[in-house]
């Protein structure tokens, strides 16, 4: 059960064993991280608790049904442009009392939570508080605090980790056919202390500003190493540069087989897209290769010279 959702095994083991046993609690808080997984599991439970074997078999009625989105005993709420406004949540609460159409159970989803506006909040507590039988919610947010307490407190809350690296890795292999060594490489790259840490955010972005140019300048013109000679003297950007020039290369890579920007990169989407076409997927995977490994010679105390020297062999690949 669940398998086309990856990691989070204890949390797929200990609601896959609620559904059989139909022990669901009738309002699921799913929190953490984004972009991990939490709405697809959402929808998979959903899928479940409507099959006619409660296994989300993909063959039943329900099954086909959920998956053409066609299913009328399940919805999916999300935000209206920027929030989930009162209206929607009327329209949810109007129509709570209609006994399942088709299935022995309706399922709500809703996606978002953060985003709740505190009108409509407050007039979804109500339907919270005491659903019908057959009536069950699953929230998903991806800041568990934006939620106000009374919503907090009447819900089941499930707390969601960041995916583990072979998780990261099985992903690029299956959903994007990168290859096993690298694809256990480019998991390997963590932008956590860019989520929790401002400064090192605008640091960030500073950077990639910068490797984005070097690495233009040496696709056009084969002066990469000069288009770094302010930077290789400020030695505290210099070793940020470092950090963040994998990250980037991965970017360049995943751009180059038509995969989109992570959001930290969305602000340089336009111009990453366009240099990522400029070479084949394989050029960029080198390049980041040959940057990993220059990393791992810092203890060797790996001057500017070694560093920048070392893409010379690409500059007019």
């Amino acid at each position: 059960m669940f398998e086309q959702v990856y990691g989070h095994t204890r949390i797929k083991t200990m609601l896959a064993g609620m559904v059989k046993k139909d022990q669901l609690h009738h309002g699921l808080c799913f929190h953490g991280p984004a972009g991990i997984g939490k709405r697809l599991l959402a929808a998979e439970v959903a899928k479940a608790m409507l099959c006619a074997h409660r296994t989300g078999c993909g063959t039943c009625n329900h099954c086909r049904k959920f998956a053409s989105g066609n299913h009328p005993d399940y919805a999916l709420i999300e935000p209206d442009g920027n929030d989930i406004k009162v209206d929607q949540i009327r329209h949810i609460s109007e129509n709570l009392h209609f006994r399942p159409f088709e299935a022995s159970v309706r399922m709500i989803v809703m996606d978002g939570m953060e985003r709740i506006r505190e009108e409509a909040a407050n007039a979804f507590l109500k339907s919270l508080e005491e659903p019908p039988e057959y009536v069950y919610f699953i929230l998903v947010t991806a800041d568990l605090k934006a939620l106000i307490p009374t919503i907090q407190s009447r819900c089941q809350k499930v707390a969601f980790q960041s995916l583990t690296h072979p998780d990261k890795a099985q992903i690029l292999r299956d959903r994007f056919g990168v290859e096993e060594t690298m694809a256990d490489k480019l998991a390997g790259i963590s932008f956590r202390r860019l989520e929790t840490e401002p400064a090192a955010w605008e640091a960030f972005q500073a950077d990639i500003g910068k490797g984005l140019k070097y690495l233009q300048h040496m696709v056009k013109e084969g002066q990469a190493v000069d288009a770094l000679s302010e930077l290789s003297r400020d030695k505290e950007a210099f070793s940020r540069f470092k950090d963040h020039l994998a990250a980037l290369l991965r970017e360049l890579a995943w751009c180059a087989k038509g995969i989109a920007p992570q959001p930290f990169f969305a602000e340089f989407q336009e111009p990453l897209t366009k240099l990522a076409a400029s070479k084949p997927a394989a050029f960029w995977y080198s390049l980041f290769e040959q940057v990993m490994w220059l990393e791992s010679q810092r203890r060797r105390n790996l001057n500017q010279n070694i560093f920048f020297n070392g893409f010379s062999v690409f500059e007019t690949t």
